[in-house]
């Protein structure tokens, strides 16, 4: 996920999560007791109610935009209902947002009155483009890691929003590129056979001799897959993936030194060590303790 924010003092986040569905779920911000949502739909059904225009402004400007069209606009635009949300939709450059209210049972709890709206109301669903869902005052409420942060330039107008999202989304793709895990996949398993046997031939050994092996931890399934490869039992092979992950180019060192203090390496072993990495780059080290 790349968030960025806005350099001048607006309170807007941009939050993109990168992603190949159509949508994700999130949870919106309030602002002045009504729920925002940029970029993004309710998940809750509505109706709408009818809509505000505004004028150009700048991202200093947006939270007295909003204080202007939530206690100002809408009241005064639509006195006899009780809006609930506004919704701004993609390609109107914070210039046009739908007024909505949200349906609720009949028999629905009466909410605590320190409640500024139904937490059900602030769930989303992001709306992607190319490829990228959109977190705009919206935080996603699904599984997600921060890669890096995009900076925004410090002078523009909502006019030129839809200009610096495409600019955003080309940044994005180009700075953290998608893996292709598949692919990845069936690389690392063909490498990590190759080059092991590469390293038992030149140095006269046999699957047969291999006291333990210490994969680097990057996948457990590819470990896994290369013990099924040698025939090699749970004891002949060390992983602790499942403890902390993916530890990159540590996993090796820390997973060789927690066998050792484990009593697991003793002289006159042979350890074989294996790793592949990003570029593809791959190797082995055979080791007699």
């Amino acid at each position: 996920m790349i968030k960025a924010t806005f350099t001048t003092t607006a309170l807007i986040v941009c939050t993109l999560f990168i992603s190949y569905g159509q949508k994700a779920p999130g949870e919106v911000n309030t602002f002045y007791e009504k729920a925002v949502f940029i970029e993004a739909n309710p998940s809750t059904p509505y109706r709408h109610i009818g809509s505000v225009e505004c004028a150009i402004v700048a991202p200093d400007k947006f939270d007295l935009m909003m204080k202007h069209m939530i206690t100002k606009r809408v009241p005064d635009e639509y006195p006899e209902v009780e809006v609930d949300a506004i919704i701004f939709r993609p390609n109107t450059g914070f210039r046009k947002a739908d007024v909505v209210k949200f349906y609720t049972p009949e028999d629905a709890p009466k909410l605590d009155k320190e409640v500024l709206i139904n937490p059900d109301f602030l769930k989303s669903e992001t709306i992607a483009r190319n490829g990228i869902n959109l977190f705009i005052e919206n935080a996603p409420t699904c599984e997600h890691t921060v890669l890096g942060k995009i900076e925004l330039p410090q002078n523009f107008t909502s006019i030129e929003y839809q200009k610096i999202l495409s600019e955003m989304i080309k940044t994005c793709k180009n700075y953290y590129p998608n893996m292709n895990g598949q692919f990845v996949f069936k690389n690392a398993v063909v490498r990590f056979a190759e080059v092991i046997q590469e390293g038992l031939e030149k140095n006269g050994w046999s699957p047969a001799d291999i006291d333990l092996l210490i994969p680097h931890q990057a996948n457990l399934r590819i470990a896994q897959f290369v013990q099924r490869k040698f025939g090699l039992e749970e004891h002949q092979v060390y992983n602790n993936i499942q403890k902390y992950g993916n530890t990159t180019a540590a996993s090796i060192p820390i997973a060789l030194t927690e066998a050792w203090e484990n009593n697991l390496v003793k002289p006159g072993n042979k350890i074989v060590l294996a790793a592949f990495g990003s570029g593809f780059t791959w190797g082995s080290v055979m080791i007699e303790w």
